[in-house]
């Protein structure tokens, strides 16, 4: 996610509406976008985005540890934990679910 680095931001979220506007089911920019907003501070935004990510992608474990990030900066913890459970069953091999 380089492209959304702090000083990118807004270009980062620019570039991930330009996709959504192409194709608005697209999950690979739904979840990342969702993690823009989540940076700014912008909880009910991030939210919606992590939400619309997941049933458009449900086996894809990056789409469940956004949506539990999300929800832990909601704090709701035992909704979180359960996405990233779920990202952690569809890959066990990768770390990053064991990170979050």
């Amino acid at each position: 996610m380089s492209a959304l680095a702090r000083g990118q931001l807004p270009a980062g979220i620019d570039g991930f509406r330009r996709a959504l506007s192409l194709d608005p089911d697209e999950p690979r920019a739904h979840a990342p976008l969702a993690v823009a907003p989540l940076r700014l501070k912008r909880l009910g935004a991030a939210l919606i985005e992590a939400q619309t990510a997941r049933p458009l992608s449900p086996a894809a474990p990056p789409t469940h540890l956004v949506l539990g990030r999300v929800l832990l900066a909601h704090r709701r913890p035992s909704e979180a934990r359960v996405h990233v459970a779920t990202a952690r069953d569809l890959a066990p091999s990768d770390p990053a679910p064991f990170r979050a």
